[in-house]
């Protein structure tokens, strides 16, 4: 028989809370099955798992800043207000 962990000792294996683990499970596709009323997560599969996520991981590109245009001119601070104040 496979090493099974419930869901309290793969929480904690997983370093999350055992609510968390239950509410994301299938959106992660964390692997487990069904065994009476509570799920069980064979311990190979979910190691497996884990490596395979750590292995998939990239660093995510940083959006660029936005850039803030500033009006060094006075003539179009005034038509860039007038603008703003006609309707």
């Amino acid at each position: 028989m496979p090493d099974l962990l419930t869901t309290r000792e793969a929480a904690e294996y997983l370093r999350c809370h055992p609510s968390t683990l239950r509410a994301r499970a299938r959106q992660w596709g964390v692997p487990r099955f069904k065994q009476g009323k509570g799920w069980r997560y064979p311990r190979a599969e979910l190691e497996r798992w884990v490596s395979e996520q750590v292995d998939d991981t990239k660093p995510k590109a940083r959006r660029p800043r936005r850039r803030r245009r500033v009006i060094n001119d006075e003539q179009a601070e005034r038509e860039a207000l007038e603008m703003l104040a006609t309707p």
